[in-house]
């Protein structure tokens, strides 16, 4: 039996990829070399995450034992197109970490679900993140809003959305975004040309904010596989889009799966079973580029 190190704790995607190849390979985690420490992920995008995972161990553990293993990462994340479009503009807006905390954060008054602390956790988030500008939204899937457990997280994302197709998170942007325009004015009342292209900014960058609110959730699912084998290092994407629901459905998988919608099947992706799943999954689609990768290297490792 073929034997990969796959790069996580996460025993939910160990068994997917076990699943996916037919339970032909094992798949070792990090701890059964008794490594257990996390592994900050704060590159810009899914193929770099996935990079730092796979280097780290193999920089840091230079055994004989691990040196001879295949080893293989995975960063995965859910992209909500309408949330990552309005983010972007009203960091063009100028919005600070401040101003964007207040505005995603403050807008829950149910204390049966949300109570101060976890308020508190979303506010560091959203105050954390805007700070950060070359972040790309669904790469902090997994921080996203500092809140666990993933049901919280979920219920979390589905009255954000719902919110912020709201025209009372339209009125509270155009409120802040228009003190931050009278401060602009201020320092730049000197420079008429430059006040004019800000003030055409503003009205092309509201206007769109506006035009998006009603949008539907449309979301994707994206993995990129970091894979390692004779100190050389491949990469595979895969992606799946679909849509995220406003009531969550089915037991299975984990994460955001229960909010995940996909049309092709008419399910969320808690309710496939996990055949089901990997024939569709962004992650299994991935998979099945690694598959015809090694196929070609002689490496078949069992899967259809």
């Amino acid at each position: 039996m073929n034997t990969i190190l796959f790069m996580t704790n996460n025993k939910h995607k160990s068994y997917e990829i076990e699943n996916f190849f037919n339970n032909t390979i094992k798949i070792l985690q990090p701890s059964d070399f008794n490594i257990q420490e996390d592994i900050e992920e704060n590159g810009k995008n899914f193929k770099e995450n996935a990079f730092l995972k796979v280097n780290h161990i193999s920089s840091k553990y230079k055994s004989d034992l691990l040196s001879n293993i295949p080893i293989l990462a995975d960063d995965s994340g859910l992209v909500v197109l309408k949330l990552c479009r309005i983010i972007k503009i009203l960091k063009k807006l100028g919005l600070d970490g401040k101003s964007a905390s207040q505005l995603f954060s403050e807008f829950l008054k149910d204390k049966n679900l949300f109570n101060d602390k976890t308020i508190k956790q979303i506010s560091e988030f959203w105050e954390f993140y805007f700070t950060r500008l070359e972040i790309y939204p669904g790469v902090m899937s997994k921080r996203f809003a500092n809140i666990s457990p993933e049901k919280l997280r979920n219920t979390y994302l589905i009255k954000l959305l719902l919110y912020i197709g709201s025209n009372n998170f339209y009125k509270k942007v155009k409120r802040v975004i228009l003190q931050k325009k009278i401060e602009i004015s201020k320092l730049t009342q000197k420079n008429k040309i430059k006040l004019v292209f800000y003030n055409l900014f503003y009205i092309f960058y509201l206007t769109n904010l506006k035009v998006l609110l009603p949008t539907s959730w449309k979301a994707c699912f994206q993995t990129v596989l970091c894979f390692k084998i004779n100190e050389k290092y491949f990469y595979f994407n895969g992606k799946v889009s679909g849509y995220i629901t406003k009531f969550p459905a089915g037991n299975n998988g984990f994460g955001y799966d229960p909010i995940f919608y996909y049309p092709g099947l008419h399910k969320t992706f808690a309710q496939l079973d996990i055949k089901e799943k990997n024939e569709i999954s962004h992650r299994a689609r991935a998979l099945k580029k690694l598959s015809i990768f090694l196929s070609k290297k002689g490496m078949d490792l069992g899967k259809r």
